[in-house]
């Protein structure tokens, strides 16, 4: 009576779920970051943040997955309405000028491509 359980190793199909996650969150920051760097320069560059999502996540998951693709959706959206928000002087807060976004339509334009890029990309593609 000397069994012992299987070692738990990592699932294989779990990992690029991870993969793809950290994607996501390391391309808010560098979408972040390269949008700041244009800003300085006076370039709006409003749809780069939530591309650098769908990107970094599509391309560290290496597979193609609906589930990452809302995911990175969902961080993009969020990392592009925190840009307009900081671009914008607004008299809300951030989750009140998520809430009235579409009262303004320029933002709210370049929010929505940036999410549909981070989809998009984010889907991943086959290998």
């Amino acid at each position: 009576m000397n069994e012992q359980a299987p070692a738990a190793e990592g699932n294989p199909e779990f990992m690029p779920f991870i993969r793809g996650a950290v994607g996501a969150f390391v391309g808010a920051g560098l979408g972040i970051a390269l949008f700041n760097l244009a800003y300085q320069f006076g370039i709006m560059m409003l749809g780069v943040p939530g591309a650098a999502v769908g990107l970094l996540c599509g391309m560290l998951s290496g597979r193609k997955s609906i589930l990452l693709g809302v995911l990175s959706g969902v961080v993009a959206f969020f990392t592009n309405a925190y840009i307009s928000y900081s671009v914008l002087i607004q008299p809300y807060d951030f989750f009140q000028f998520v809430l009235h976004l579409h009262e303004f339509r320029t933002s709210a334009l370049m929010v929505i491509v940036g999410t549909l890029f981070g989809f998009w990309f984010g889907i991943g593609r086959n290998k």
